[in-house]
C-alpha cells in the first residue's frame, strides 16, 4: 500500500500499518536479501501496458483526485432491508465474485429480517462455508445451514437406490451405482438441495450466500442436467418427479 494512500483513507492506514508491522517482524535470514517494493496499484494487471505501468512506484491516479472523487448518495442497508421485510417473504441471493464481502452482507441482511422478528434461513452454497464465522450466536428466528456437496451427494444416492433401485436384480443395481459415480450425480445432488431450499423463499426469507461467481454460475446451469435426469428416471420407473423441478423456472 503506498503511504501516500493512508492520509486521507483510514482502511488504507490500517493495511500499511499491518503491511509495515509485518515488515518488521521478517527473519533475519530474510531481512538480508535483496527486495524490491512494487506498490499496489489502482487498477487490474491485465494486457502489456497495464504490466508495464505495475512497476511505476508512485500511484498517483488516485491520490491526484482523491478531492474530487463525487459523493455517491446511496440508501442505507436497513432502508433496503425494510423494502425486502415488506414482502413478508422471499429468496435473496449475494452474488459476485470471491472475496468481495458476499458473506458478511449475506449475515447482516439475515440478521436484520430476524431482528424485525421475521422467519429467516441463511444458507450457503459457498465451498468457503464462511457463515459459522460470521455468525458465532444463535438468534431467535434465523435458521443457519450450508449446502454440503458430499453429504447431498450421499443423500440423493440414497435416495435413488432406495426408489429406483429397490426392484433391481444384483446386476441392474450394480450398473444403477456405477451410474451414480458420474461426476453430474454431484451437480444434480447440489441442485436439488439448492431448489429445496429456495422453495422455502415461498414462506419465509431464504438468504443465500452463493459461492463465487463461476461456481453459481455452473449451479444455475445445472437446472437443465437437473431436468433431464428427472425426465430419465420418471420416464424408465415411472417416479415421480420432484417438486423441485419447478423452481428452475424462476432461474
Amino acid at each position: 500500500m503506498p503511504e501516500n494512500e493512508t492520509r486521507r483513507d483510514a482502511l488504507a492506514a490500517a493495511i500499511y500499518a499491518r503491511e509495515q508491522a509485518a515488515l518488521a517482524r521478517m527473519p533475519d535470514g530474510l531481512r538480508t536479501l535483496p527486495r524490491d517494493q512494487v506498490a499496489l496499484q489502482p487498477f487490474d494487471i491485465v494486457g502489456v501496458p497495464a504490466l508495464r505501468k505495475l512497476f511505476v512506484l508512485q500511484v498517483t491516479q488516485t491520490s491526484a483526485n482523491a478531492d474530487e472523487a463525487p459523493v455517491i448518495d446511496l440508501p442505507a442497508l436497513a432502508t433496503l432491508i425494510d423494502d425486502i421485510a415488506a414482502d413478508g417473504h422471499g429468496l435473496v441471493m449475494l452474488m459476485g465474485k470471491g472475496g468481495v464481502g458476499k458473506t458478511t452482507i449475506a449475515a447482516a441482511v439475515a440478521l436484520a429480517l430476524a431482528h424485525r422478528r421475521l422467519p429467516v434461513h441463511l444458507t450457503t452454497s459457498d465451498p468457503a462455508a464462511h457463515l459459522t464465522q460470521t455468525l458465532a450466536d444463535s438468534v431467535s428466528g434465523l435458521t443457519v445451514s450450508r449446502i454440503d456437496p458430499l453429504a447431498e451427494t450421499e443423500r440423493y444416492c440414497r435416495e435413488v437406490l432406495s426408489t429406483k433401485g429397490a426392484k433391481l436384480d444384483a446386476q441392474g443395481r450394480a450398473l444403477l451405482e456405477e451410474d451414480l459415480r458420474s461426476p453430474c450425480t454431484e451437480e444434480i445432488a447440489v441442485f436439488q438441495a439448492f431448489s429445496r431450499i429456495i422453495r422455502e423463499g415461498r414462506k419465509r426469507f431464504v438468504v443465500m450466500d452463493t459461492a463465487p461467481t463461476g461456481h453459481t454460475l455452473l449451479l444455475l446451469d445445472t437446472a437443465g442436467t437437473y431436468h433431464r435426469e428427472m425426465a430419465r428416471k420418471m420416464g424408465s420407473t415411472g417416479l415421480r418427479l420432484h417438486d423441485g423441478v419447478d423452481a428452475t423456472a424462476g432461474l
